[in-house]
């Protein structure tokens, strides 16, 4: 009976710790918030890039305020369909911008710098390419500095933004 009992407990040992390290995973998210408020630039990025306005504004809370150009989230909202419909080639329709920020490039400054900070300060450049002239280098770079909030929900949002011309010109 005791040969039968210690490969039980060792299964059942095995088990648990297994269920432990899911569930810790599972609740913790696994990410750190510089990696999720990181993610989420990069999800906007690929939003645009997609020409989709909801993947973009996701991030963005109810209450979203732009300071340089006066967009709520509204107003940011109609800027990007604007910019998807109207910035066609118009040989292929297809969209003529692509923006560009990499990982690298991307600061987050946590609420007192702690893990468990409900708010953050996010900066990063974007750079939006001519998709036809790539070469050329970027048109246009954008400084943004936004702030983010922890929601209920537990996923971050920016609350607040201003986007700054480092260099160039709007293209759109």
């Amino acid at each position: 009976m005791a040969d039968l009992l210690k490969p039980v407990l060792r299964l059942g040992f095995l088990i648990c710790l297994l269920a432990t390290i899911l569930l810790w995973i599972f609740f913790s998210g696994g990410t750190t918030p510089r990696d999720d408020l990181v993610e989420s630039v990069l999800e906007m990025r690929d939003g645009f890039n997609h020409q989709r306005a909801g993947a973009v504004l996701r991030h963005c809370s109810e209450d979203f305020e732009e300071s340089v150009y006066s967009l709520d989230a509204s107003r940011f909202r109609m800027a990007l369909v604007r910019i998807f419909f109207s910035q066609r080639d118009p040989q292929d329709q297809s969209f003529l911008w692509r923006a560009e920020v990499s990982e690298e490039d991307i600061q987050v400054l946590l609420e007192d710098g702690a893990e468990d900070a409900s708010t953050a300060t996010v900066s990063a450049v974007i750079r939006f390419y001519h998709q036809k002239k790539p070469a050329a280098g970027p048109r246009w770079e954008l400084q943004i500095d936004a702030d983010a909030l922890l929601e209920e929900d537990r996923h971050w949002r920016f609350i607040g933004a201003s986007f700054r011309t480092i260099s160039g010109r709007m293209p759109f």
